[in-house]
């Protein structure tokens, strides 16, 4: 898939950017499956195209690499979103769990 924002079978080695797996705001998850933000940030079973929409509306360049996965989960679900590194990591996750939350309950 070639969309903007989607990448395929290109792997970004520079160190500019930020790799957000879903797991990482997964409230299905515990911290020790890869969970990263606190249990009441966290949403179920975020999908990378929402995590996409979350860090494009909170301003942030963000691309998509579909054809990778968490490596603690390699059978799991694929896909990782690329965020260009603009403050802590916890900081960005945080911030996208709460978009998420936002997003999700608007389209309720």
């Amino acid at each position: 898939m070639e969309a903007e924002g989607y990448f395929e079978g290109e792997y970004m080695k520079d160190k500019g950017w930020h790799h957000v797996y879903p797991v990482y705001l997964d409230s299905s998850k515990a911290r020790s499956e890869g969970r990263r933000v606190a249990r009441g940030l966290a949403v179920d079973k975020p999908r990378v195209e929402e995590i996409l929409q979350a860090a494009k509306e909170l301003g942030l360049e963000a691309k998509v690499e579909l054809d990778v996965k968490y490596p603690r989960s390699w059978w799991a679900d694929k896909g990782r979103v690329l965020v260009k590194k603009t403050m802590p990591k916890t900081r960005l996750l945080n911030m996208l769990a709460s978009k998420l939350k936002e997003l999700r309950s608007r389209s309720r």
